[in-house]
C-alpha cells in the first residue's frame, strides 16, 4: 500500500478520481437544487392558472349580465318604438315601465336571476 501512495502516476491518478467525484457530487447537488425549483415553479404555475380560470369564470358571469342588461334594453326599445305609434298608450305605460325596467336592468347587471 505504501507503494501506491508514493508512487506519482497512482497519485496523479487519485488526483483525478477524488476532483471527478468532487465534480460528481457537485452536479447531483446542481440537479437536485434544479429539481426543487422546478417543483416549486410548477406549483406557481399551477396557482396562477387556477387564478386564471376563476378570471374566466368571472369575466364570463359578468358578460352574461351585461348581456341581459343590454337584452333589456333592445326589448324596451322595441316596445317605445311600438307603443309610440300610439303616443297616449306610450306615455300612460311609461312611468310604470320605467320603474319595472329600470329594476329588470338593476337585478341584471347584479347577477339576480329572478
Amino acid at each position: 500500500m505504501n507503494e501506491f501512495k508514493s508512487c506519482p502516476v497512482c497519485q496523479e491518478q487519485q488526483a483525478k478520481i477524488d476532483e471527478l467525484q468532487r465534480r460528481n457530487q457537485m452536479l447531483n447537488d446542481n440537479i437536485k437544487e434544479q429539481g426543487q425549483k422546478l417543483v416549486y415553479q410548477n406549483e406557481v404555475i399551477e396557482t396562477q392558472a387556477e387564478k386564471l380560470l376563476g378570471l374566466r369564470d368571472e369575466k364570463a358571469g359578468l358578460q352574461k349580465r351585461v348581456d341581459a342588461a343590454k337584452q333589456l334594453i333592445e326589448d324596451s326599445n322595441e316596445c317605445y318604438q311600438q307603443d309610440h305609434q300610439n303616443k297616449f298608450e306610450y306615455w300612460r305605460g311609461f312611468a310604470d315601465s320605467a320603474g319595472i325596467l329600470g329594476k329588470r336592468l338593476e337585478q341584471a347587471l347584479k347577477g339576480d336571476d329572478e
